[in-house]
């Protein structure tokens, strides 16, 4: 449950015995409350506001952090319109150092970011930044892995970008990252849309069959693809279609979350295929979705398995795109030469696995090589500081929505991940000494970007749970806030708020107007034309 500021000042208020001020607009539920407790005089009735507030652990977290002696709020703030997300305990928080000291790594994942910016400046930032981070764990293609008492460490990331239609611009930004990596390493990635079936045949090297009739680039690419056969990336631009619950897709869910923990293997036995083998596998994947076809293909059980633990999932933080007007500047579509070359570097950098040849003159188990990663031992403090915060958050006590438990607990992993990433960007930059080496300024960059996606998930499923009615009161809201100085009628909101139907808008109004939260005037009519009604919001009244 979130609050609006109003709501979380009234009840910090009251908790501390403090007179609530007058024209405070606060919502049905909360004013009732006020109103029907005699809080002030009546100390057994303050005891039970007490228990009330204290008995969701989030919920206080959100009343408590207001000053009850600040002034009174007059207009909506910030909180009002992001979703409450719990905060870390101080001892897993970032210090001002780290923060400062995260700053100045990555610079391959900074340079990537602008020349994107450039390419899609109207996709958000946040899928942007996505983009180089997974990349670079593609090309790595693992070949570097961190070894720690609890598993093996891999950089191979699953993300998927969540936001209405058009507005956003999604495709372009994925268009975008599907260039540097078809620029760089074609033969890693994997067609976007392909049967269960079909996918693990790819992962286990199997050939198209086709092969013969391909051009002679295409079968280098095939030949070269078969060597990173289980290691290689999906890019999508519809990842619902991965994701949908039809009877041909059975065993996709279940091989996706398998391929992206990275076993020593995967095994298959198809009817037409026979058994199928995936040698170290660690598939990568990106795309792209709606909010609508995320709640229509994935339901609480998918949440609650671990499917949706395994994606990044993120979504805007921006409420508004500024629209960028096209130009004619063809130097920012092509991706540049120097952030080419180190992305190739990156690649580069580790050993190539055995060809197909070699690995039919073994007789023992395939081992793909791979280079082992340090980080200093100050890192596992904050990893474990960390893990430790969100375990604790996951407590069925602390009543975290069960659908995000299993995000909360891979959150940590997530952060080594993003940090081995890093590391792995700046030991290529500076000419691959040693090894790569996770470094706490590292690690706070990883866990900053963690904590970036946690906020995300809790904006998505907040998205994901509201319902029509209350899509529709925002949309009525939003219309009525832009439209200018003449109050719309109910015709205009109508032709301009994208609600389906007169019988919602007559709904909507008439529930916003019981509320309180917009009023209805008389509009002059236009020229000789007849007196109307019209809607405005309902003006905030100060102390």
């Amino acid at each position: 449950m979130n609050l609006t500021t109003p709501d979380a000042f009234a009840l910090r208020r009251a908790a501390a015995l403090m007179d609530i001020p007058p024209g405070l607009t606060l919502s049905p539920l909360v004013e009732s409350l006020l109103e029907t407790l005699d809080w002030k005089q009546d100390r057994a009735q303050w005891m039970i506001l007490q228990q009330i507030i204290s008995r969701d652990v989030e919920l206080a977290a959100q009343i408590l952090q207001i000053d009850p002696n600040a002034p009174p709020p007059t207009t909506a703030t910030k909180s009002e319109n992001e979703s409450y997300v719990p905060p870390l305990p101080k001892a897993a928080q970032l210090t001002d150092k780290l923060r400062a000291l995260a700053e100045t790594v990555g610079a391959f994942h900074r340079d990537c970011l602008a020349w994107l910016s450039q390419r899609s400046p109207m996709t958000p930032r946040i899928f942007l930044e996505s983009g180089p981070l997974w990349a670079v764990g593609l090309a790595v293609a693992r070949r570097c892995v961190l070894r720690l008492g609890f598993g093996d460490i891999y950089p191979n990331l699953y993300y998927l970008w969540v936001a209405p239609t058009t507005y956003y611009h999604k495709s372009t930004g994925l268009n975008a990252i599907t260039d540097m990596v078809r620029d760089t390493m074609p033969h890693l990635l994997l067609p976007a849309t392909t049967s269960p079936e079909m996918l693990v045949a790819k992962l286990a090297g199997e050939k198209p069959a086709n092969y013969d009739k391909l051009l002679p680039f295409e079968r280098k690419n095939e030949d070269l693809a078969a060597r990173f056969a289980g290691q290689r990336g999906i890019l999508i631009d519809e990842a619902s279609k991965m994701l949908i619950p039809k009877k041909y897709m059975e065993g996709h869910t279940e091989t996706m979350m398998e391929m992206f923990d990275a076993p020593r293997r995967l095994e298959r036995e198809l009817r037409g295929d026979g058994k199928l083998i995936v040698y170290n596998p660690a598939l990568a994947m990106i795309g792209a979705t709606t909010p609508a076809r995320l709640g229509r293909y994935i339901t609480d059980s998918e949440w609650e398995d671990g499917l949706m633990a395994r994606f990044l999932c993120l979504t805007p933080t921006e409420r508004e795109i500024k629209c960028v007007l096209n130009g004619h500047n063809l130097d920012t579509h092509e991706f540049p030469a120097d952030l080419k070359t180190r992305l190739l570097r990156v690649y580069n950098a580790f050993p190539m696995p055995p060809d197909e040849f070699a690995l039919h003159d073994l007789d023992e188990p395939v081992k793909h090589p791979a280079i082992s990663a340090t980080m200093e031992p100050a890192v596992f403090d904050l990893f474990n500081a960390y893990y430790a915060a969100l375990h604790d958050m996951t407590d069925p006590r602390r009543n975290l929505d069960d659908r995000l438990r299993g995000n909360y607990g891979r959150f940590p992993t997530m952060a080594l991940k993003l940090a081995l990433i890093l590391a792995t960007m700046d030991w290529t930059d500076e000419g691959m000494p040693n090894t790569p080496r996770i470094t706490t300024a590292h690690w706070a960059r990883g866990q900053m970007l963690a904590e970036e996606y946690r906020a995300s998930v809790h904006r998505l499923l907040d998205e994901l749970s509201i319902g029509v009615d209350v899509k529709n009161e925002k949309k009525v809201l939003d219309f009525i806030a832009r439209h200018g100085e003449r109050p719309p009628s109910a015709r205009d909101i109508l032709r301009g708020a994208g609600v389906k139907s007169r019988k919602e808008i007559d709904a909507t109004l008439a529930a916003l107007v019981e509320d309180g939260v917009i009023e209805v005037i008389e509009r002059k009519g236009i020229g000789a034309g007849r007196p109307s009604k019209g809607y405005r919001l309902t003006p905030i009244i100060s102390s």
